[in-house]
């Protein structure tokens, strides 16, 4: 069966008897005992009724020095296998029980007569029986011995014989080994909260009853984290073909049915205030909405969540501690939104495909008290056609940063009857727009004017992308306005640029010079529609970089630039003027690069230098997935060191389908 295969040698077969010492004992069995035990192997091997006397064999003291020093190198490869493969001979061990058990239950118990000069094992001379075990089917015995590299020479007497001495001092052994010495309960409590962090609610359910350790870490992540969601069942369309219903009927049973569900996990969680009392982060969705085309009017009407959101009212009002709230797929009623207003420590509010009801657009719209108020300081909107989800700015008075992109198409600005109610923008600091039209540009840039034309705009950082490519033009006409409004800009990124030419640097480092950093990515076409992905630029890159001497602070410099000028060095050019050298003239090239201005290695990595040579500040130089360390040596010179992308990257520039850092938002 399964061994070391360095020990299977003629020699390692002259002692296996079964009581041999489980220690190292060199010379711990006399010669005699050797001698028979050799003689019992060898015996093993002659036909049937020859017998071979230990007289005969002569001097075997060769043999046994062989044998004695095979005995040592298996003893230090069974303490080796002990510390190093024990959890692995423990799991083939509990495999081969496995299948030896199912082996014993197809076999039986026989006896046969046979000739009173019968040597079989199990003969009884009395009554001339011989005892064996035969197999319901003769190819079991075969495929167990192929699958544990049974040889031939074991019957299956001897592996029942084994077995069962071997469960025998497994039984009686007084220790228990220890498989693994670190268990997850030795893991520091920053590690185990981390675990519980990453784990969604079910599966921090399932850790958390493991034990009562795990169930104080895990309870208060299942505590402060909350989903309520209208569910669709995932058989939902395949059970609808088999019900025999019509598709109303259907659909409003199952309707009811996952209302019903929703209603007695809100009702639960009303009964435990002291849970409430602890939540801090709530999710809510509904799955059906997708379904109104197909819904019936009692579904369509309004009065079907009219329970759902009384609960949730409810929820909401006694879990005080609240600081995140994520609604998804759900139009907002005046009660919701006043739920919302009324939670003291709600920081981060998420509007995905939501809306905001004709009354309470009306309420916020009468609202000139400012009664309808939120701590909301960080919102973001992701839109349809529906620009209703807008009117959530006019509860949220506090804002420190807005993020809003469109789910498909682009993005519809919002609605001018409430330009002028707006009052966030002397708080807010970060905004990120995506998915924008050049002719929709200039509409926020004329709802920026005007919403903060009574206020001093504290805008310091701003990131803007197009659905589709947008102009050099339309992007100017919006970083005027955030430079006649004095916004104290810090972080500036813009995705999309169609054109991208070198007058936009100089425009953007005449207006904003206090800039920390400054991303932009250029597309090449409408298909393109990732500004992470590689684009050609009109001009070589030293065209740009000569602008960026404006730029006094600048520390973060990021575009998905793919040109030759990247990897453009001094040398190249000398190489233009003298000629380039033969591809075999090993000296030639080594001479041009000893004679080169910048030291070799710098090739590939002149487009960050000439970059870090025109603006003394910059640190950071990103070409896409390509990220470089600019550092400045002793004397003046530059060098530029390539890596991998930093994590700071989403500080300077955040991801597609992201926002600012809320980390840096909350903090504030």
């Amino acid at each position: 069966m399964y061994s070391d295969d360095d020990l299977q040698d003629e020699k390692s077969a002259l002692f296996t008897v079964w009581d041999s010492p489980p220690f190292l004992c060199v010379y711990g069995e006399s010669e005699e005992r050797m001698r028979e035990a050799y003689v019992s192997c060898i015996q093993d091997t002659l036909p049937l009724g020859e017998t071979l006397d230990s007289t005969d064999l002569g001097d075997l003291s060769e043999a046994i020095n062989a044998l004695r020093m095979w005995r040592v190198r298996a003893f230090f490869k069974i303490v080796q296998g002990f510390y190093t493969r024990f959890e692995e001979v423990h799991a083939i061990w509990h495999a081969y029980i496995v299948s030896f058990l199912k082996l014993t239950d197809r076999v039986s118990l026989s006896q046969k007569v046979v000739g009173s000069d019968s040597e079989e094992d199990g003969f009884d001379s009395d009554n001339g029986l011989v005892t064996e075990y035969v197999f319901d089917d003769g190819d079991v015995w075969k495929r167990f011995r192929e699958e544990w590299k049974v040889p031939p020479e074991i019957s299956y007497e001897s592996l029942l014989e084994y077995t069962r001495k071997t469960l025998n001092v497994i039984a009686t052994a007084s220790c228990v080994h220890q498989i693994q010495k670190t268990q997850l309960l030795d893991l520091p409590p920053e590690v185990l909260d981390a675990i519980f962090t990453q784990a969604d609610e079910d599966q921090a359910r399932l850790l958390s009853s493991t034990c009562r350790a795990l169930n104080e870490i895990g309870h208060r992540h299942l505590v402060i984290h909350r989903r309520i969601i209208l569910k669709q069942t995932v058989s939902f369309w395949s059970r609808m073909d088999v019900s025999g219903l019509p598709a109303d009927e259907y659909i409003e049973r199952e309707a009811l049915a996952a209302r019903e569900n929703v209603l007695a996990l809100c009702e639960h969680l009303e009964s435990r205030a002291d849970l409430l009392d602890k939540l801090e982060r709530l999710w809510i969705a509904d799955e059906w909405t997708d379904l109104e085309d197909l819904a019936p009017s009692n579904l369509r009407d309004g009065h079907f969540h009219v329970p759902l959101f009384r609960s949730l009212g409810r929820i909401m009002g006694c879990s005080t501690n609240l600081t995140s709230i994520g609604f998804c797929l759900m139009k907002l009623p005046l009660s919701v939104v006043s739920a919302i207003c009324l939670l003291p420590n709600l920081a981060h509010l998420r509007l995905i495909s939501c809306g905001i009801s004709k009354e309470a657009q009306r309420a916020l719209l009468l609202d000139y008290r400012g009664a309808l108020s939120s701590a909301v300081r960080s919102l973001n909107i992701t839109t349809t056609t529906d620009t209703s989800p807008w009117f959530a700015l006019l509860f949220c008075p506090k804002l420190r940063s807005l993020s809003a992109q469109a789910i498909e198409d682009s993005m519809h600005p919002p609605p001018q009857w409430i330009w002028d109610k707006c009052r966030f923008f002397d708080t807010l600091k970060y905004l990120y727009l995506a998915k924008l039209l050049s002719p929709h540009i200039s509409t926020f840039t004329e709802f920026i004017e005007r919403a903060s034309h009574d206020s001093a705009p504290k805008l310091t950082h701003v990131k803007i992308t197009g659905h589709l490519p947008m102009t050099d033009a339309a992007i100017l006409d919006f970083l005027d306005v955030l430079h006649g409004v004095s916004a104290p800009l810090e972080v500036l990124s813009i995705g999309g640029a169609l054109q991208a030419e070198p007058a936009l640097f100089a425009q953007i480092a005449r207006w904003f010079p206090d800039l920390m950093g400054l991303t932009v990515a250029r597309r090449d076409s409408t298909r393109q529609t990732l500004d992470h992905r590689f684009a050609v630029w009109p001009v070589p890159a030293w065209q740009y970089a000569e602008h960026f001497s404006g730029f006094s602070r600048l520390q973060y410099f990021g575009w998905n630039n793919f040109s030759f000028s990247c990897s453009f060095s001094t040398f190249s050019l000398r190489f233009l003027e003298d000629g380039w050298p033969e591809t075999n003239d090993y000296a030639g090239r080594k001479e041009e690069r000893r004679c080169a201005l910048f030291d070799p290695s710098e090739l590939g990595r002149w487009a960050p230098v000439m970059f870090g040579i025109r603006c003394a500040t910059l640190r950071t130089f990103n070409a896409s997935v390509l990220t470089y360390r600019i550092e400045r040596m002793e004397g003046g010179g530059v060098r530029a060191d390539s890596g991998s992308p930093s994590e700071e990257t989403g500080k300077w520039n955040p991801s597609p389908l992201g926002s600012w850092s809320m980390t840096e938002v909350a903090d504030e």
